[in-house]
């Protein structure tokens, strides 16, 4: 692991400079690395966050990119909870009385759904969860990172390619020859990055594809007939 200032510091010194009379300029443009990194989960920061539930619904932060586990805390083990996309959504829903607390008031096999259909998206259950709280595992975006935020190994390359990319493009525009070669560099260590990730298993490489295809469109949305309005 390293920080962002070093990454900012390596690339400025690859740039030729010998003063940090760009560090500003190229601290914003890891800073854009950074939420790409995460968005494209080249860097897999997971980790368990608290949400309180009111009336068996949780309201997901704005900052969560992807979620993984949904459970409750017993002890030192969080215990999950099962995914139900048929479960209603109705708030008014009331769950059997033979659906309630069971194994000497332990919850079992509580179920949950995520409602897309309101905006920021929620999780909705079939019972209020223990403490009225639930745990997530979650991959979250840096609302506002520092200069002493950490980056995984897999991300300094990148992130560093990205810094001399923009940089190109903001010395000679998109079209230069200087800003085409230092995107290619940029795509090809996400590339490498990402496929570094995979396991090769038929799985792992419909992820790494999937998610290089997912990037295509964010980055070049006219390439697929979109509109980007």
């Amino acid at each position: 692991m390293t920080t962002i200032d070093k990454v900012v510091r390596a690339a400025n010194v690859e740039a030729g400079y010998k003063t940090l009379r760009h560090y500003l300029l190229f601290l914003h443009f890891a800073f854009d690395a950074l939420y790409k990194l995460k968005r494209d989960n080249v860097m897999l920061g997971f980790r368990f966050i608290s949400i309180a539930v009111v009336n068996r619904r949780a309201i997901i932060p704005s900052t969560v990119i992807a979620m993984g586990q949904i459970g409750w805390q017993r002890g030192q083990r969080i215990i999950p909870y099962v995914v139900d996309p048929n479960l209603s959504l109705d708030p008014a829903a009331v769950p059997t009385e033979a659906y309630t607390v069971a194994y000497t008031g332990l919850y079992q096999g509580m179920r949950y759904r995520i409602d897309k259909s309101v905006t920021p998206n929620e999780i909705i259950f079939d019972r209020q969860p223990p403490e009225n709280v639930v745990y997530v595992e979650v991959i979250d975006k840096v609302d506002a990172p520092t200069t002493e935020t950490l980056v995984a190994e897999e991300g300094v390359l990148p992130m560093k390619s990205y810094i001399h990319f923009r940089f190109a493009r903001f010395k000679g525009g998109a079209s230069s020859a200087e800003s085409k070669e230092a995107e290619k560099e940029y795509l090809d260590e996400m590339d490498e990055a990402m496929a570094g990730l995979s396991d090769l298993s038929p799985g792992g490489i419909y992820f790494a594809l999937a998610q290089k295809m997912e990037r295509s469109r964010n980055e070049y949305p006219f390439y697929f007939g979109i509109s980007g309005q």
